[in-house]
């Protein structure tokens, strides 16, 4: 009887381990945020034009609010803290702003960093660093599969690529690979999961939905 209650008790332990939240909050105050995230979205704006110039407005306001609950662990995100965010929405309306604004913030505390790809990026790294015949196991640079990382741009990516004789889909076999890891993702793109599980399979579709807090950015296009 002890060995049986050894063995459950040690499944409870690993229970209590598995539901823990594994994502860093931090200690930081509203205004604070936004006003880090407002620079960070300057710089990089100030990157592509010195004449543009970050604005927050009806459009946008809601979506860094949610960041700011998430970045914090606030009861006030409408969602899972535990999973990761995909912010969708329509071309030109500053996904990719503002989550490499939020990336930026959050690496700027330096506990742990969310490295950013573009989804093409995200796919050459399947396609050309992690051949069929190499076990995951035996790679040096494995922490990609399971640390936080961005892709930008979902779905712009080669979606499928013969890899000496062998088909690889890359997005597919890259967020396969996150989800058995519980690896927390943040991705942007032009569709919303119900397309997107059209664009990969109903399989990734699925697991998207437990992997992702999806948000919508909403508004016309800003480029002009």
């Amino acid at each position: 009887m002890n060995g049986i209650k050894k063995i459950i008790e040690n499944a409870k332990l690993e229970l209590k381990e598995a539901r823990k939240i594994n994502r860093h909050f931090f200690d930081c105050s509203s205004s604070d945020f936004k006003e880090l995230f407002t620079l960070n979205a300057n710089i990089l704006l100030s990157k592509r034009n010195n004449n543009l110039k970050f604005i927050v407005d009806e459009s946008n306001k809601n979506v860094i609010n949610q960041l700011f609950y998430y970045f914090i662990g606030s009861e006030k995100f409408n969602g899972d803290l535990n999973k990761g965010i995909f912010l969708g929405g329509t071309l030109g309306t500053g996904k990719t702003l503002l989550m490499k604004s939020f990336c930026n913030t959050w690496n700027s505390f330096g506990k742990t960093i969310i490295t950013q790809y573009t989804s093409r990026e995200a796919a050459d790294l399947i396609i050309k660093r992690i051949p069929r015949f190499v076990k995951y196991e035996d790679l040096k640079c494995i922490d990609y599969l399971k640390a936080p990382i961005y892709i930008d741009d979902i779905g712009k990516e080669p979606l499928k690529v013969n890899y000496y004789g062998t088909e690889i889909c890359p997005m597919n076999d890259l967020l396969s690979k996150r989800y058995d890891k519980f690896a927390l993702t943040f991705i942007t793109g032009n569709y919303t999961i119900k397309t997107l599980g059209e664009t990969y399979n109903e399989t990734i579709s699925n697991r998207m939905i437990e992997m992702f807090n999806v948000i919508a950015l909403k508004g016309e296009s800003r480029r002009k």
